[in-house]
Parts: C-alpha cells; structure tokens; sequence
C-alpha cells in the first residue's frame, strides 16, 4: 500500500538495460514503491536494512533474493558486467551498510525497520549511496574510515525545509551543512539528488 504518485518516475525501469543490485536505504514512500518491487522482483538481488525484507518477501520477493543487514556489515555478491573486448565478465563486489541519520515509516508506526546508506566497493572503484541523512561531520568521517575513498557518491540535498525540522534529516545544499572535504569520504565526484517518488 502507497499513496498515488503525482508526478511519474524520471525515467521508467524499462529505460534500464540491466539491473543487478537494488540498495534500499529505507521504508519511506519516496524510496521505494510496490510497484517498483513488483516490477523487478526475483530479477535483482535486493540490498536493504534490518527489518525491510518483510515488506520485500510480502510483495513476492524471494527470500533468497534479499540480504538484510546492519551497519557496518559486509557482503560480498558476485554480478555479471560488461567488458571491452571480453564480453560479459563475473566480478565480485563487496556491499556494505552504513549509518545514516534519518528514519523510516510506512505507517503511523515510526521506526519498525533500520535506516542506513551503502557502499559499493569494486576492485579499483567505489560508490556510496547516501540514501537519506541529516549531515553528521562524525558519521561521514567514519564511513570514510571505514570505506573510503569513494569514488563516486550520490549525497542527497533537497527536503531541508523548514530547516528548524528537517535539516537533521536531509543534507542542505548550502554552508555548514554540506559535507566539506574534511569528512574523510575522499570523493572523486558527487551530483546533488534526491530521489521524490510521490
């Protein structure tokens, strides 16, 4: 159960070539949607905190199809992916959870599931899916610590307003509250997003 969407996705799933790894950073409806799930389905392996498989195996996901985990666990999972001049390549990536600042809901029943962010680590690069956050100076120097550098990272900004309420849970685009070099995460490249799904 979702509320209707308002506008549509920026780009519908069909638009993807290849899908092989779905990270859920958490339950909120702008995240995930049953429809997405049912969409893809068994055809990924879906990545996501303590407490999301229910919702995910309620939809008919495969339990085998979703690894559940906590921050500052590690899974390796092999994925098949395209190489220059040799085709289709098995290659292991290790995914791991991370803190975030935030919460989850998809009901008025507040915190039922874990909330987290991603890395994804490959042989020479890294991806880090902020998922949703306020800024914490101390939580982006540990995951550096933990996971850096990164090389490429989706640090979401947007849904900061009134900041009195929701800049603890949302990077700010402006000042002290975005994420300075200081924090360790050592990124090569970050675009701004964030991902409205209503």
């Amino acid at each position: 159960m979702a509320p209707p969407r308002l506008r549509p996705p920026p780009a519908p799933l069909s638009a993807f070539t290849t899908i092989d790894l779905v990270l859920l950073s958490h339950d909120h409806f702008d995240h995930v949607h049953p429809d997405d799930v049912l969409a893809l389905g068994n055809s990924v392996r879906w990545f996501v905190p303590l407490g999301m498989a229910p919702f995910l195996t309620g939809l008919g996901v495969d339990p085998d199809r979703v690894t559940e985990m906590d921050w500052w666990q590690t899974q390796a999972v092999e994925v098949e992916v395209n190489v220059r001049g040799k085709g289709r390549v098995t290659k292991t990536l290790t995914v791991a959870c991370a803190p975030a600042q935030h919460w989850s809901a998809r009901s008025v029943a507040s915190n039922q599931s874990l909330w987290a962010s991603f890395v994804v680590k490959g042989e020479k690069n890294s991806f880090y899916h902020c998922g949703d956050t306020g800024y914490s100076r101390e939580l982006f120097q540990s995951i550096g610590r933990a996971f850096g550098p990164i090389t490429l990272a989706a640090i979401p900004i947007g849904a900061y307003c009134p900041k009195w309420h929701l800049s603890n849970q949302h990077v700010c685009p402006e000042g002290e509250k975005a994420p300075p070099s200081q924090t360790r995460l050592a990124i090569s490249s970050r675009p701004p997003f964030h991902q409205m799904r209503t």
